[in-house]
């Protein structure tokens, strides 16, 4: 069994939104809407994991009386900024209300998902062969996680109201997002080591969403409304992945330390003399193709008023 100490976090978020707009009427029976803004979100302090505090432990392995710590807690430090806009036009015939447009978000990433250094430590022999403890970290790495993507939608919906009581909506979405291949490496010796070369991903990856929902008063009042809706949406890639192929290219490398039989020098510190050093260059493949995260819904509702 495992035992996690009683963490706490020191999170902290900051979040900005400055926007503008302003709607025009065309004639009676249109209108054009247009929105920018800049926005920003900030996310700081030291993460649960590894651990809150240098040298606190965050997990012990009972049985063999294990403990680990970092030598450097992990900050965990994350922002995002971005510029965007929309424009919109609304049309109403008949029955229905018409809307269309295209929406634009520029934004940049500033990550780090790579951990601080993991130390285990432990009493006695548990492999039976002298080891005292392990170090695990990264080294050489060059690109911190900073990029920026692009995000274009453009969209269409119409408001249908066929008869009284009775409020159809259908809407359609396209999205597409530029993934910051420019930024990401090729490595030729991961092609030479397995006769497989690596390819970048395709620089855009697009989506489709639909929504379409019903608001019927079987009575044509309040007292009874029935309520439906069904459709898909699609999302923004995780930055973090990104950020972590940016960042384990090839030529960064996951360095593991075990110490000799005398364990430690100091605790939580790397093992510095006496054990064995491994150092190992680490890559993270994106796929050629990168799919938008997309999920379905429905829902399916009666309610009543009664006086």
């Amino acid at each position: 069994p495992l035992a996690y100490p009683d963490l706490q976090s020191g999170r902290q978020a900051r979040d900005i939104l400055i926007g503008g707009g302003f709607l025009s009427r065309i004639g009676r029976a249109s209108g054009l809407a247009v929105r920018a803004g800049f926005t920003r979100s900030e996310r700081s302090g030291t993460e649960t994991w590894p651990v809150p505090a240098t040298g606190t432990p965050f997990l012990y392995d009972v049985p063999r009386g294990l403990q680990g710590g970092v030598a450097t807690p992990s900050q965990g430090e994350a922002s995002r900024q971005g510029i965007f806009g929309s424009v919109s036009l609304r049309h109403e015939v008949g029955p229905h209300t018409l809307e269309g447009g295209l929406e634009l978000l520029r934004s940049t990433h500033e990550l780090n998902p790579l951990s601080a250094d993991v130390l285990w430590a432990g009493e006695g022999d548990p492999f039976s062969d002298g080891w005292r403890g392990m170090g695990s970290g990264y080294r050489n790495v060059l690109n911190a996680g900073s990029f920026s993507v692009s995000n274009l939608a453009v969209f269409a919906r119409d408001t249908w109201e066929p008869a009284p009581g009775v409020r159809i909506l259908l809407g359609a979405r396209w999205h597409r997002e530029r993934l910051p291949v420019d930024d990401l490496r090729l490595d030729e010796e991961w092609g030479q080591l397995t006769g497989s070369p690596q390819t970048l991903p395709q620089s855009n990856s697009d989506g489709f969403a639909g929504h379409v929902a019903l608001d019927w008063l079987p009575g044509g009042t309040a007292a009874v409304r029935v309520t439906a809706q069904a459709g898909a949406t699609v999302d923004e890639i995780d930055p973090w992945i990104l950020a972590e192929a940016l960042s384990l290219d090839g030529q960064a490398e996951r360095q593991r330390t075990l110490s000799g039989s005398g364990g430690f020098d100091a605790w939580p510190a790397f093992p510095s003399g006496g054990g064995t050093t491994s150092s190992l260059p680490t890559l993270t493949l994106l796929p050629e193709s990168m799919d938008l995260p997309a999920s379905a819904y429905a829902s399916l509702g009666i309610s009543t008023e009664r006086a």
